[in-house]
């Protein structure tokens, strides 16, 4: 057994309040928790890493993908995408992902965690502006190859990339 160094979030008049942090019965973790359970700093610290690996990295790769889906289609607007299609910029649109992520990392990051953890998230997002813009560059060149358009060509290769991604995520 180890001294622990540091309790649990719940401490003192907190333990009190204990009744109003119990999770629902039919919460499927229920049976985990325990408002007297302590860890040393060494162990949240390695646990800390372990997230940032397991759950942080993958955030920011789902991010990055989304992102380059997203890039896609505003480079595909300078390829005659909606021309091509027949559709104006009315015709599509995007979802809710962002606020769903950040209400999952805040599952595994404490307050004072947590921002450090969005900002490797919002990196994510500006760094994927510059590699999709250059990717778009290249890949809308290919205009005509094979007999499809530019923007055919990207959706069909960062597509591909996106994919991969999300399989790898699941």
């Amino acid at each position: 057994m180890h001294t622990p160094t540091t309790p649990s979030t719940m401490q003192g008049d907190e333990v009190s309040l204990n009744k109003y942090y119990i999770p629902i019965d039919s919460y499927e973790g229920r049976h985990r928790y325990d408002p007297k359970a302590t860890w040393t700093k060494e162990e949240e610290q390695s646990l800390i890493r372990k997230l940032d690996i397991r759950v942080c990295a993958y955030c920011c790769l789902m991010f990055f993908a989304l992102q380059i889906d997203r890039s896609n289609i505003t480079q595909a607007l300078s390829d005659n995408f909606p021309t091509d299609l027949g559709m104006n910029t009315n015709d599509y649109n995007t979802g809710g992902f962002i606020p769903d992520v950040i209400l999952y990392l805040s599952y595994f990051y404490k307050s004072k965690e947590l921002p450090i953890r969005l900002s490797f998230f919002w990196g994510a997002y500006g760094c994927t502006y510059i590699i999709s813009a250059f990717l778009a560059f290249g890949i809308l060149h290919l205009r005509g190859h094979e007999g499809l358009a530019g923007w055919q060509w990207l959706f069909a290769l960062e597509g591909s990339l996106t994919a991969l991604i999300g399989i790898v995520s699941w």
